[in-house]
């Protein structure tokens, strides 16, 4: 489950994450796995500048992983 969430987390659009985990199947330890891939998520915005393309998806991804917790 960690590899989907950061999967999600670093290079999916939150409009399809629905559409990836339901192609993934379960989702047994997601929500728990969740909150790392978070976090590494948010260190690795940490090097884009911001209200760049990069910081803005970043953010949204982010704001994604927050509203499934």
């Amino acid at each position: 489950m960690g590899d989907i969430a950061w999967l999600l987390v670093s290079s999916v659009e939150p409009e399809r994450w629905d559409e990836v985990i339901a192609a993934y199947g379960s989702l047994d330890g997601f929500v728990e796995s969740l909150p790392a891939a978070a976090v590494q998520g948010f260190l690795s915005m940490s090097d884009c500048a911001e209200g760049t393309d990069d910081a803005v998806a970043w953010s949204a991804c982010l704001d994604a992983a927050a509203k499934r917790l």
